[in-house]
């Protein structure tokens, strides 16, 4: 009441009105235009560690190794977004033997690999050593940087 006194009656329908408004959801809704088409080319994953070092042993191929965990977001962006890039996907198919693995589920390598944090993408020679570390979200550009300088 003391508000409707000093400000007067319309002051008081204002300031209902600015209190009123219902939060911005915009930010939390599905954007459609980012939806990955069935048509784009996709990073061929492997879901096996061993299987995937025998295979870069066999091709004399790196080994690309990225460890997530389920709802992590910086995970599903690096997923939906630098994962999803034309680039990024040529460059991973043809010189690397991409895993990805969900760290939970796979506690053993991320003790092996020490790995503190989701999501670390590891970069390995064929024999199994490890070449580059890159832990947290990149964008492509900044994900092609890194890959270079994996060799």
């Amino acid at each position: 009441m003391l508000y409707y006194k000093s400000y007067g009656r319309q002051g008081l329908k204002q300031s209902a009105a600015v209190g009123a408004r219902p939060l911005p959801t915009w930010r939390y809704r599905k954007n459609p235009l980012k939806k990955r088409s069935q048509a784009m080319a996709e990073i061929n994953w492997r879901d096996s560690w061993d299987s995937a070092l025998e295979e870069a042993k066999k091709e004399n191929r790196r080994v690309l190794l990225e460890l997530y965990m389920d709802g992590c977001p910086h995970c599903m962006r690096l997923h939906s977004e630098t994962h999803a890039d034309a680039g990024v996907v040529q460059e991973v198919n043809s010189k690397y033997i991409p895993v990805r693995l969900d760290g939970r589920k796979n506690m053993d390598i991320v003790k092996k690999f020490n790995v503190t944090g989701a999501p670390t993408t590891l970069v390995f020679e064929a024999d199994g050593q490890e070449v580059q570390r890159f832990p947290g979200y990149y964008s492509p550009a900044d994900y092609l940087k890194q890959l270079e300088k994996a060799g």
